[in-house]
């Protein structure tokens, strides 16, 4: 008695066929291996890629990398917004951070950019918000 939507039975079935498919990436049985990393399967290489998140303090420039890896590019739509430019703005905007230079927590521009991008990409349109409760938006 579980409701699923889309995106639960999409990421269940890729998870199942990551199972079925994953080999090790050194001479070693995949079974005994426990670490994720040390594997490769059907789906990381349909699906897996790298974002390179740069900051850039806006205070004084200083600017730092971080890199992270997914499955799924998540979107935040807004009143009437077309697909490019949910892309774009997930990909881009400001935040507070604390810069290694000012000593201070200051906002920050943030960038990504795939640093390995995947041959299919998977994009999540994420249509809820939470102010109190979970409430679907009619975007």
């Amino acid at each position: 008695m579980t409701q699923r939507d889309a995106h639960e039975c999409f990421d269940r079935f890729v998870k199942i066929l990551h199972e079925g498919t994953k080999s090790c990436l050194i001479d070693m049985d995949v079974s005994l291996n426990s670490q994720e990393s040390l594997t490769t399967s059907y789906p990381k290489a349909l699906f897996q890629f790298t974002l390179k998140k740069s900051f850039t303090c806006r205070n004084c420039q200083e600017e730092s990398f971080s890199y992270s890896q997914s499955s799924t590019l998540n979107v935040y739509p807004t009143i009437s917004s077309r697909m490019s430019l949910l892309i774009d703005n997930c990909l881009t905007g400001t935040l507070i951070r604390f810069c290694k230079t000012c000593n201070v927590d200051t906002s920050h521009y943030e960038s990504l950019n795939f640093d390995d991008p995947p041959k299919v990409l998977t994009i999540l349109v994420n249509r809820f918000e939470f102010v109190q409760r979970s409430k679907k938006t009619k975007n």
